[in-house]
């Protein structure tokens, strides 16, 4: 029911912009304000701001953090610089992904990582349990901090403006501490949009009034839950708890570009059980010129009738004008080949590879904007 929903800090913002709110994870969040397809097109050409407070921090630190994170999760965090943060992945025993998150390294012996609002708790748990043979503590911060994206090309001179910072320090996958009206904030730069964007990490007493002051830009509007949903499957990127879960491992996730093999991880026993014997399915983009979307759990059949696979996202996407999605099929079929997905009736699709989207701004240059430091 909502009233039993948690509410982000930017709950009634949310309502006086008229946005249609969903629960997600357990929390009552915006889907769109407009529509999806007009949020998603701003974004990919202006700035959008996204609420993304749901979300869970955790500090781990102590002498021995930068071992405990390493042995944790499949990345490597040892070496990893201050003002550096890296996506890595949570798995079981069993090399199933308990979750995907990325890590932040804020000061030597001290981290910040930030991981789906859905498994907050279940990792929080790992996470402790884990620490009784290192020198490191564990403490959850989610209810201190709030969390704001700004995503698009015109971020960065947007967020320089608003920040009267130059921003042109923060590279991919980097962040860095700011004082803010008396306050520390970070801002970094990693998005899931395709797009050049930045993160806030704020205190939450700070969320309204920031919320407010970047959407009085004139470039910049606010974006939903739908909206980031179509922008990140334009860009292949796996949702957790659709597209990959405990169920999946990193080898049929297509996610062992994070996988460090040289170092060793909870699960990396079972995951190169996994390599040698090799996986029945992968997961691949689907693709096709009807604008009919697929639907998660439609089911894949070959152009014989053989059951090959499963969607696990599917949507409309506004660049393409096309249906996409991302489906784990079985390995005998091919990159270019055609199947069926069959759900509200039957679509023929061509299996490839993703992103899908390819004129992002991501990784553009930012120019140095601002007062500076």
């Amino acid at each position: 029911m909502v009233q039993n929903l948690f509410r982000t800090p930017l709950y009634n913002e949310h309502l006086n912009l008229s946005a249609r709110m969903v629960d997600f994870a357990g929390w009552l969040m915006p889907v769109s304000y407009t529509s999806i397809v007009a949020e998603h097109n701003w974004t990919r050409d202006n700035a959008s701001l996204f609420d993304i407070c749901h979300m869970g921090e955790f500090i781990v630190e102590g002498r021995e953090a930068e071992a405990f994170l390493d042995y944790l999760i499949t990345s490597r965090i040892r070496g990893l610089n201050i003002g550096q943060c890296r996506y890595g992945l949570l798995l079981n025993d069993n090399a199933g992904i308990l979750d995907d998150l990325i890590v932040y390294r804020i000061e030597k012996d001290r981290f910040m990582v930030v991981v789906n609002a859905a498994t907050k708790d279940k990792d929080f748990q790992w996470f402790a349990e884990h620490t009784r043979d290192f020198n490191a503590e564990v403490s959850d911060i989610s209810n201190l901090i709030a969390k704001i994206d700004i995503q698009g090309p015109r971020s960065a001179e947007v967020l320089s403006e608003f920040l009267q910072r130059d921003l042109s320090g923060i590279g991919y996958f980097r962040f860095k501490e700011f004082g803010h009206n008396a306050k520390k904030i970070i801002v970094s730069r990693t998005g899931y949009t395709g797009e050049l964007g930045f993160e806030l990490y704020i205190p939450v007493e700070m969320a309204v009034g920031i919320w407010q002051g970047l959407l009085a830009h004139p470039l910049v509007r606010p974006a939903g839950l739908g909206a980031r949903d179509t922008l990140r499957l334009e860009m292949g990127y796996p949702l957790y708890g659709q597209d990959m879960d405990e169920t999946r491992n990193p080898v049929e996730a297509g996610m062992e570009r994070f996988v460090y093999w040289d170092k060793d991880f909870i699960g990396k026993d079972a995951l190169l059980g996994v390599t040698a014997k090799g996986t029945h399915c992968r997961l691949v983009g689907i693709i096709s010129d009807s604008r009919r979307p697929f639907r998660h759990n439609d089911k894949v059949f070959s152009v014989d009738g053989r059951e090959v696979g499963i969607v696990t996202s599917g949507s409309f996407s506004p660049s393409l004008k096309k249906a996409i999605g991302l489906a784990y099929i079985d390995r005998d079929i091919d990159y270019g080949d055609n199947v069926l997905v069959k759900g509200r009736g039957t679509i023929e699709v061509q299996v490839s590879d993703y992103p899908f989207y390819k004129n992002g701004s991501l990784r553009d240059k930012v120019s140095p904007v601002g007062t500076g430091e």
